[in-house]
């Protein structure tokens, strides 16, 4: 099953890459890299003396590899990798809480003056993190190359924000999100990062967060699957991530988590609705399944599940589905 979605993963990504003006957008490489962390895919540079983290299954180093990292654990969009960027930092030194990480890519080809692109793009709160943000995290379109020879933030205004209105929170799906942009004319550079000041930062604290560094101390998150090209060929419009995001906003509680033998569910399945809890280990394998029954809640027994880290689905008969992760000891 692992397999098949890989193989669909990498198909999707394959075909996008024929549409999309963003070489590698899913930051993807052959071979591990020699140095880590100071190292990025190809076609992307850091604009900043700022260091973006390449993450993926082909580093072997466990500060870089996916899905387990020093940041957290995650699975990659599509392919094999993704980056991790910092947002801000909440150090008391003030030059410290300035530091910002930004990625940049030269298009394959220039826009065009007052037509309308797509810009897509996948993202996740990095685990280690007690705190989201919302309005800050921005997409910079330039007709040139910007750059910096410090740590600090960028001052220009970003074209695109996204969630402006909401923090972004959600540790452990990819939110999808899409925009329509309409080119000046020229634009040949992408950057994506904080181009806001400290004194500007809205922080909510979402708890979570064991590991005591820069990352939990502030905002860090993964990014994958940026395209950027026509409205008419978005590499991931299948409708599946729209359903997803619907499905998501359903409620549902989880209990206790780490378990031992036994989990409670609070989750609503009405009539007529067929829902399943399905439990996955690490390869993919499919170690649990057990159909939901009408009602708001629902006991599921792990009896003969071995100690470790689970990946549980809620999943219905449209293949909506809600994830995450459980811990059995």
């Amino acid at each position: 099953m692992k397999r098949i979605f890989l193989i669909i993963a990498l198909f999707c990504a394959s075909q996008s890459d024929a549409q999309n003006l963003l070489p590698n957008s899913s930051f993807e490489i052959t071979a591990e890299p020699k140095v880590t962390p100071l190292y990025l895919p190809a076609s992307w540079i850091s604009p900043t003396q700022g260091s973006p983290d390449l993450f993926t299954t082909l580093i072997s180093n466990a500060g870089w590899n996916v899905p387990q990292n020093f940041a957290g654990y995650q699975f990659a969009q599509s392919g094999e990798g993704y980056m991790g960027l910092l947002i801000y930092s909440l150090y008391r030194n003030n030059d410290v809480k300035r530091v910002r990480e930004y990625i940049q890519n030269e298009m394959t080809e220039s826009l065009v003056q007052d037509s309308t692109y797509c810009l897509q793009l996948f993202i996740s709160l990095a685990d280690s993190c007690i705190f989201a943000s919302k309005n800050k995290l921005g997409v910079y379109f330039s007709a040139t190359k910007i750059q910096s020879n410090d740590f600090f933030y960028l001052p220009f205004s970003a074209q695109v924000l996204v969630s402006p209105d909401s923090f972004l929170q959600e540790k452990q799906e990819w939110l999808e999100f899409n925009f329509e942009y309409k080119a000046s004319g020229g634009e040949k550079f992408i950057t994506i990062g904080n181009f806001t000041d400290s004194t500007e930062i809205d922080t909510l604290n979402v708890g979570g967060g064991s590991r005591q560094n820069v990352d939990n101390i502030g905002t860090y998150y993964y990014i994958d699957d940026v395209y950027l090209g026509s409205c008419d060929s978005l590499p991931f419009d299948t409708g599946v991530g729209i359903r997803e995001q619907d499905l998501i906003q359903r409620n549902h509680n989880f209990y206790p988590n780490p378990t031992s033998n036994l989990v409670h569910l609070a989750f609503e399945v009405k009539q007529n609705e067929k829902f399943s809890f399905m439990l996955y280990d690490l390869q993919g394998r499919l170690v649990q399944e057990q159909q939901l029954r009408v009602g708001n809640e629902h006991r599921i027994s792990l009896g003969g599940i071995i100690q470790g880290l689970y990946l549980y689905q809620i999943r219905n008969n449209k293949g909506e589905f809600l994830s995450g992760k459980l811990v059995v000891e």
